[in-house]
Formats: structure tokens, sequence, C-alpha cells
């Protein structure tokens, strides 16, 4: 059977959109007979309901092509079931309907361009949905709003800088190839994904309170990375580190730097780079240079 199609008459301005109330919507179907109409579907030619507000929707008319049925539409409810409870987190990680993820993954990647070049106020949802191809009310499909797209890309990078600086750590039990493990890492990921890691560094404020605070924490365990490191060379190793927090904030500074000048195409490759960056810093800690570069590799994984 083919899909329900809403009546042209009922796709503009209907009272379930204006006034978010119950109603009834008109839904054409595909006759279930030939010639006259005959199917239990059948709904007598006079008008077939009212919206909350009492407005009478369209006579709906039984011919041979198709026969119209009554659909209840509701709005959504907070702990309401079915279609009307939409989990818009889970769309935006991609755990939607078939589709959804390769289009909210485009939403990201533009919307990130946009905050990077224009600010996250002056982008509006028009140009985000322009710049993929799609509807502005489309976006509104795999994000409740325009902030729960930066969250997601300033979570996302949190994250996946958290997930690689721990393997970082884990990779030796040694100060000094853990630290540049870490700054290679860094600088691998700042290159590699320039655009979301300035977005997520320059428009934290713009979240909301409780939002902005998830990605403060988990910036904050993924500097705890650096600091802990640079304690234990300082401790066993008797590293100059007369500040860990002040050191640990001039290496990752200079680490993320590479983002504001770093270009494919040019003299070195992201890993090379991260290799120089990985012998600054342990150098600057008074090291001698330490462990195997970093192999040449792809992107960091997700």
């Amino acid at each position: 059977m083919a899909s329900p199609s809403v009546h042209p008459r009922l796709r503009r301005n209907s009272p379930c959109a204006v006034a978010g109330a119950d109603c009834v919507a008109i839904v054409a179907l595909p006759c279930v007979t030939t010639g006259s109409c005959r199917s239990p579907l059948h709904v007598p030619p006079k008008p077939i309901g009212r919206s909350a507000s009492g407005q009478r929707h369209p006579a709906a008319m039984c011919r041979p092509a198709d026969v119209r049925r009554i659909v209840r539409l509701s709005p959504a409810r907070p702990g309401a079931a079915g279609p009307a409870a939409v989990d818009h987190g889970a769309m935006a990680r991609g755990r939607g309907p078939a589709g959804d993820r390769s289009t909210a993954e485009r939403i990201l990647a533009a919307a990130a361009e946009l905050f990077a070049r224009k600010g996250f106020h002056a982008t509006t949802t028009r140009e985000i949905a322009a710049a993929v191809g799609v509807r502005g009310a489309s976006v509104y499909h795999h994000f409740p709003s325009k902030s729960e797209i930066l969250y997601e890309i300033a979570r996302r990078t949190m994250e996946d800088l958290l997930a690689l600086g721990r393997q970082a750590v884990a990779s030796s039990a040694e100060p000094e190839r853990q630290l540049r493990r870490l700054v290679e890492w860094h600088v691998h990921y700042h290159a590699d994904r320039r655009v979301q890691a300035r977005v997520a560094d320059e428009h934290l404020d713009a979240l909301p309170p409780a939002r902005r605070a998830e990605v403060v924490a988990l910036r904050d365990e993924y500097e705890g990375l650096f600091r802990s490191v640079l304690a234990a060379g300082r401790d066993r190793r008797d590293w100059p580190v007369d500040d860990v927090a002040v050191t640990t904030f001039a290496i990752a500074t200079m680490a993320s730097g590479v983002g504001a000048w770093f270009r494919e195409g040019g003299r070195l490759s992201p890993a090379a780079v991260a290799s120089i960056y990985g012998d600054l810093a342990v150098r600057a800690v008074g090291c001698e240079r330490a462990g195997a570069p970093l192999p040449a590799a792809g992107a960091p994984p997700r």
C-alpha cells in the first residue's frame, strides 16, 4: 500500500500546526477497489471533524481513485510514547531513522564552517540549511535548536581529544613518551579537524549553562592528562616544571595554534608537523628526544 499523504489543504496553516492542539487530518490512501468505492475505510461525503478550537475541516469525498480516512495528530508531550515523542539527542547522534545520520553529519560540518567564519550568533539556521541543501525546518528534525548543534560539535571534539589523550598516556609508563604522544595527537587533531576544534574552543560561552558545563568538564578532564604527566615528570624525572598548570596551558596553547596556519597540500603532513611539536614539548621540559616519531597515518580515530 502506498504511503499516506496529507491533504494539500492541510499542509499549511492547519489548526494542528498553528495551535498545536489535537486535531484530525485527512489522509489520502489508494482505494482498495476499482469502480465505486466500497472499502471499509469509506467516509461519507460530509464534514468529518473539527479541531480542538472548533474549526471545521474540509469535507472528505470518496472517489474511485482514492478513499480518505481520519488520522489523529497530537503534539508531543513530555513522556509521550510513539511518533510524537522525538529523541532529538538520538537523532543528532545518528540513531534516528535510516538516512538521518548522513544528513545530521552534513549539518554539523556546515554549521562548524559557518560558526568558524561568521560566529555563532551571526549564523542563522536558514544559512546552515542552505549550505546542506535542505529546508530550514529540516534542520530541526535532527537538532532541536542551533545551540544544540554547537553543543554537539563541542562535545564530540572534547570526547575525541579525551579518548586520544587516554590512549597516549596508556601507550607508555614513561612521562617523556606520554607527553610526546599527548602533544603529537593534539597537534594532529587540530591540524586535521581545525574547524571543529576552533569552534569548540572559541564559542563555548554561547552554550546554555548546563551544556557548557558538560563540555567544560570534558575539557578539564583532558587538561588533567597533561597535568598528571607533567607532575609525574617533575616528581620522577626532575623536570624543571615550576608550575604544572601554567606549563600545561603553555604547551596546549602552542599545540592548538597549528590550526591557525596549517593547510592541506603543504610541505609537511599533519603527522610530520605533530612530530616536530612533540620534540619541542619534551625539550621544553628539559628532556632529550623521547620516543620514535608518530607514524604517518590518517586522521585520529573517532
